[in-house]
């Protein structure tokens, strides 16, 4: 049976790749058990053990970097806390043009084993830029991916991120996702029921809004609900 490979996490070291029933691991965390184990693979194979992980987790890479957001109106932030939370006086409401890492990096091998052996690759759900699109910019992983003849899903985010991805509607979220990992994706997941009232009334304070689906009859599109039954 073919791996089902869920690709998401923080950025560099701390990005992880989960395969089969894999749960969503804390920067904060992951980083002490790195200070107290003797690397991030160490402190990974903790992680296993402590939330008894039944598929494999691997960092994208294990080499250092740091990510790298060009905007459109050519400022440039470094970091993912630049640019997952921008302060004054960059504008949140600019888009991300280009995506990067500095310095280039290569992907870790088991990395690429685990893509080569899925069925199916899942993307997101998580930060555009800062959670799912980071894993694309490191060497070779859209190549991999490609090559692995793998179906692709894309679960689309509930909401949108100022500044990240303020005012995008469904199709800016895909389009970016397609552009980043150069083929289409083959299925589209997208939350079919409304927020409530109360849970949109704290994002507008975040300056952050339900996303629109504005892609018609796409074929790919499957609708689900996708909320929680507990408000967090």
């Amino acid at each position: 049976m073919k791996n089902i490979t869920v690709i998401g996490g923080g950025t560099g070291s701390f990005t992880v790749l989960t395969g089969l029933k894999g749960h969503s691991l804390g920067n904060l965390f992951l980083t002490a058990l790195i200070d107290i184990a003797n690397g991030e693979l160490e402190a990974i194979e903790i992680m296993h053990k402590l939330f008894n992980i039944k598929g494999k987790v691997y960092p994208i890479t294990l080499e250092k970097c740091h990510l790298v957001a060009e905007y459109e109106n050519g400022e440039i932030l470094k970091e993912e806390k630049n640019t997952d939370e921008p302060a004054f006086p960059h504008d949140g409401r600019l888009r991300i043009e280009k995506l990067y890492v500095e310095p280039k990096v290569s992907s870790h091998k088991n990395v690429h084993e685990v893509i080569d052996d899925s069925g199916l690759i899942v993307l997101g759900p998580g930060d555009l830029y800062t959670s799912t699109l980071v894993n694309l910019v490191i060497n070779k992983i859209p190549s991999q991916i490609k090559k692995s003849k793998a179906k692709i899903v894309y679960v689309s985010n509930l909401v949108t991120k100022f500044g990240q991805t303020y005012k995008f509607k469904l199709s800016d979220h895909v389009n970016e996702i397609e552009r980043y990992l150069d083929q289409k994706v083959d299925y589209i997941l997208f939350n079919s029921k409304n927020l409530p009232k109360r849970t949109l009334e704290k994002y507008k304070l975040e300056n952050a809004e339900a996303v629109v689906h504005d892609m018609g009859k796409d074929y790919r599109i499957i609708k689900k609900d996708l909320l929680a039954t507990d408000e967090i």
